[in-house]
């Protein structure tokens, strides 16, 4: 395992069960702050994603830097780096 990567849960097709899925980190920006988290809970909101219940989820799904606006799995305990 890479030690730069992040590594967490994704969903990679509709309705399929969530796997690990790594990737390289964004580079961070000047206001921003690497965290890590330790804990995360799963929603109804989260399941409406894996299950594409909106018709607007892009695939891998669940740990991509581009997901974190849309607040998937928000329910985390992390330390900041």
């Amino acid at each position: 395992m890479n030690p730069s990567q992040i590594t967490g849960y994704a969903s990679l097709e509709r309705g399929r069960r969530l796997t690990p899925f790594s990737y390289d980190p964004p580079e961070l920006k000047d206001n921003a702050v690497r965290i890590a988290i330790t804990h995360c809970g799963v929603c109804a909101s989260d399941i409406q994603a894996i299950d594409d219940f909106y018709n607007i989820t892009d695939y891998p799904w669940g740990s991509l830097p581009r997901c974190v606006r849309c607040c998937v799995f928000h329910k985390t305990t992390a330390s900041v780096r």
